[in-house]
């Protein structure tokens, strides 16, 4: 080959360029869009650098203002006013516009919103017709506030804010491809092999959103029975947007599509050779892969295993605190089970039931190789015991999250959790236990345990009551536990094991909360997840140092009073929040 050939190091090195030219790069991956930069060459020839080499050609759709020194101190209006009557009387009409300001026009603070606006305005009384056809939306790019991707992030937010509303007006037989992005290697080659692939199983591709589709047209990406996910980084805020405004797809719709998916495929392995046979099953097996990542909200469908699969589907299936303070069981196919009860456990059978309570429900069959994962949401103020299918209980804490699957596999047995847990560990040697959370994980064979990591906290912890564990973060750090040890981990990062009681700290499996020369900020912390009250401390409160013991089966007040006793303090309840005071002389004269 002819010249030199930049290779994909130096195009990695090209995204560490700035805001600017990472919004540019996001809406330029729209065929029907233009940029303009509100800025010096300089800034329009950098952001140029780290576009065009991964998009090919989209010069005639990137204007710069290119402001004298002058302008850049006094202002840019006469420059931006131009360029962009300019750009709207291009041979093609952009759909849309966006128009960033660079680093220092940012700084100056002009008005580009205003203006843009005024000048799209006179274009609409000099073409009515073309009113409508056509949006400006203005960003300041803050180059030096953030990086390529905080930029790209701020041109999806853009384009969202400028999409009409979507058509509701789903066929069943089409997906959207969302997340693709030219500065993937091989990009284009790899969205044209999806389309061809899905097109052997009879389903049409909708909207590719995120680059060579018009942004006319995503107004249309409600059509699509289903979205698939190609880049997850790129595709959440789309989906988010998308999620708002459609409805879910039911089990019912999604059986329909895969029933025809199979029968295209029967059709394909009838009327072809033996080769064309083996082709078209490796495309549906390609298929099934895409169709694994498809952001349905609350709806499950098989999510089919790799070695992250339980950690990401717990990332992307987000779900809402339980409502109305009470229990939320979510199992695949079935509707959402509330539970109200205070004292509720849940127990999971090797045939395929679910007993919570006194109240049986029967899962969704599913295949050897089919992953549906399960999630338990515990309140503030709920406590919860499950007992898996191989046997294994678990109790849940106040404020937790726990995914786990419907079955486990022959070889391993995986859960995830945000919050708190108390494992007593069915042992299987042939399938270890792993406990994933969102910064490290835990292996065992058959082992008593606990396990604290909730989001909000900085600092988790795993204690051992007996047995073994191994604790591993994702930097492929690891310890190994004995019987009354403990390793917190901070932010990811493991800390030396140490020896402790551990009675503190798994106490509240019996409804106890203990502690010895705690701050009474961090006390008050646990009361509000077993009580789900808000409690409001003065701050010469909140670093006092007590040591107690608390049942937490009663009343709140009766906690709040035993406290009191500990420390001198007193507390108030007003709008549904408890403030606690540091007791003064004059509150003792008053009692």
């Amino acid at each position: 080959m002819d010249g030199k050939q930049t290779s994909w190091h130096d195009h990695e090195m090209g995204m560490e360029s700035c805001a600017l030219a990472g919004a540019g790069s996001f809406v330029l991956g729209m065929t029907d869009t233009a940029v303009v930069v509100n800025g010096p060459l300089w800034c329009y020839y950098y952001a140029m650098g780290a576009i065009e080499y991964p998009m090919g050609n989209v010069g005639q759709r990137f204007a710069c203002t290119c402001p004298s020194n002058g302008a850049v101190v006094f202002g840019t209006e006469k420059e931006l006013r131009q360029t962009l009557n300019r750009v709207l009387r291009s041979p093609e009409l952009p759909a849309l516009i966006l128009v960033e300001n660079s680093c220092a026009i940012s700084l100056i603070g002009d008005d580009i919103k205003g203006i843009s606006r005024e000048v799209l305005d006179d274009y609409f009384d000099e073409n009515p017709d073309a009113e409508g056809l056509v949006r400006v939306v203005t960003m300041d790019s803050g180059g030096i506030q953030g990086n390529y991707w905080a930029g790209y992030r701020l041109g999806m937010g853009k384009v969202l804010e400028a999409l009409p509303p979507l058509e509701i007006d789903r066929d069943p037989l089409t997906v959207n491809l969302i997340g693709c992005a030219f500065w993937y290697y091989n990009e284009r080659a790899d969205i044209a092999e999806m389309k061809r692939i899905l097109n052997l199983l009879g389903i049409k591709v909708n909207c590719i959103i995120g680059m060579d589709h018009p942004f006319r047209d995503l107004s249309g990406i409600g059509k699509a029975a289903l979205n698939v996910v190609v880049h997850p980084d790129v595709a959440r805020k789309l989906i988010e947007h998308a999620r708002e405004q459609e409805r879910h797809v039911t089990p019912e719709e999604l059986d329909d599509l895969w029933r025809h998916v199979e029968e295209q495929v029967f059709i394909e392995k009838r009327k072809n050779s033996r080769r064309h046979i083996l082709y078209v099953t490796t495309a549906l097996s390609a298929a099934v892969i895409f169709f694994c990542i498809f952001w349905l909200g609350k709806q499950f469908i098989p999510f089919y295993a790799d070695d992250d699969s339980i950690a990401d589907f717990a990332k992307y299936a987000q779900v809402e605190e339980a409502t109305n303070k009470d229990i939320l069981l979510l199992i695949p196919g079935k509707t959402d089970v509330v539970v109200k009860d205070t004292d509720v456990n849940i127990i999971y059978s090797h045939n395929g039931t679910v007993v919570v309570n006194s109240d049986t429900i029967d899962q969704r069959k599913t295949l050897e190789k089919e992953r549906e994962f399960n999630q338990l949401i515990i309140p503030k103020g709920k406590r919860t015991r499950l007992t898996l299918a191989d046997g294994t209980h678990l109790w849940a804490n106040s404020g937790t999250r726990v995914v786990y699957p419907s079955h486990f596999e022959k070889n391993r047995r995986e859960i995830y959790v945000e919050g708190e847990v108390y494992l007593d560990v069915f042992r299987n040697e042939s399938a270890p236990f792993i406990v994933k959370t969102k910064d490290f994980q835990v292996q065992v064979l058959g082992t008593v345990f606990n396990v604290s990591a909730y989001p909000s906290e900085g600092m988790s912890s795993v204690v051992l009551v007996k047995g073994s564990v191994n604790v591993k973060n994702y930097e492929k750090e690891q310890v190994k536990l004995a019987p009354g040890q403990l390793v917190n981990i901070h932010t990811g990062q493991l800390n030396t094991p140490k020896n402790v009681d551990i009675e503190p700290y798994v106490c509240w499996v019996k409804n106890m909360l203990m502690y010895t020369d705690e701050p009474l900020d961090r006390v008050f912390k646990k009361l509000n997840l077993y009580y789900g009250r808000e409690f409001i401390l003065e701050p010469e409160v909140k670093e006092m140092l007590v040591s107690g013991k608390l049942d937490l089966k009663e009343k709140l007040e009766d906690v709040l009073h035993t406290i009191s006793f500990s420390a001198p303090i007193y507390y108030e309840k007003f709008d549904d929040k408890i403030y606690v005071r540091k007791e003064r002389m004059i509150n003792k004269l008053n009692y």
